[in-house]
């Protein structure tokens, strides 16, 4: 219903069709108390921002929501943030990118007049907003956060408080993540999924130290980092349970602008015998003839 798709005539569909968000928020709120699952995504075509307290009242209401899936170009208020982090058996989280928190931003800055293209529209989640997140849903097992713009704090508050992690995703950088930041998340020692692409400020150390601590990773994003050297993939190649990689540089470097070489390339082929996808972004098999 939320996600107001063609109704193909039926008469019931007709009829939900002619409700309005707030009408359909207000009935799931009412007659779905035990929902666990919460997809967004397809209800794109709404306006959020005239609605941030129908999204509210239905977080509120839904207090057994495992998985949330917030849509790409949706606004979510502070208050509506503040609701869904009641969902304290939330185990699954995602906020795909372009998603806007609107009034999380400590800065002040006035979101609804950025970023008004379809591509790239980042999702500044304070610290604060993170921290309460963090604390009030504390069972997360999953948290994709795509264009988060995450900082320093960001990363030691998800590795101070998210034990029960398995998946993190932070992609869609670039950010303020700085080396130091992005070591916190060694802590986070039960992570099977990680996702740094396109932090490229992020350096070949870095990505040795935590994939030397994160053992149990099956699978790994590394893409547009300017920092990855052989060094990493030599020890991506100790991961012994990797079974998804992805490497490279789709801002149209690749090939002998990468910074590995075949070295590293053996390293993971040799080291990592669980791997079944293997993704090179900005690959060109016409000008790279040795890789």
């Amino acid at each position: 219903v939320l996600a107001h798709q063609p109704c193909e005539g039926s008469p019931q569909c007709e009829g939900c069709q002619r409700l309005s968000f707030d009408a359909q928020c207000r009935a799931v709120a009412r007659g779905c108390p035990r929902l666990r699952r919460l997809d967004l995504r397809e209800a794109q075509w709404y306006r959020f921002a005239d609605h941030q307290a129908s999204l509210a009242a239905l977080f509120s209401a839904c207090r057994e929501l495992r998985e949330v899936w917030v849509c790409p170009l949706a606004e979510v208020s502070l208050a509506a943030f503040e609701s869904l982090c009641l969902c304290e058996k939330l185990t699954e989280l995602h906020i795909e990118a372009g998603t806007r928190m609107s009034t999380i931003d400590e800065t002040g800055k006035d979101l609804r007049s950025q970023h008004s293209g379809l591509y790239y529209c980042p999702t500044p989640i304070s610290a604060a907003g993170m921290l309460l997140l963090a604390r009030r849903c504390s069972s997360l097992v999953v948290l994709q956060l795509d264009s988060c713009d995450p900082t320093d704090d960001f990363a030691r508050t998800i590795s101070e408080n998210l034990c029960r992690l398995r998946h993190l995703g932070l992609g869609e950088g670039p950010s303020d993540l700085t080396d130091a930041g992005a070591l916190h998340l060694r802590a986070c020692t039960n992570l099977t999924g990680l996702d740094l692409g396109g932090h490229y400020q992020l350096s070949d150390g870095t990505i040795t130290t935590l994939v030397s601590q994160l053992t149990a990773l099956e699978f790994l994003d590394v893409t547009d980092l300017d920092g990855l050297r052989d060094s990493a993939l030599i020890a991506i190649g100790q991961l012994r349970r990797l079974h998804t990689l992805r490497i490279g540089d789709e801002r149209g470097y690749g090939g002998d602008q990468w910074g590995f070489t075949d070295v590293g390339l053996t390293a993971v082929a040799v080291g990592c015998p669980a791997l079944r996808i293997l993704t090179f972004k900005g690959f060109d098999a016409a000008s790279t003839t040795q890789t």
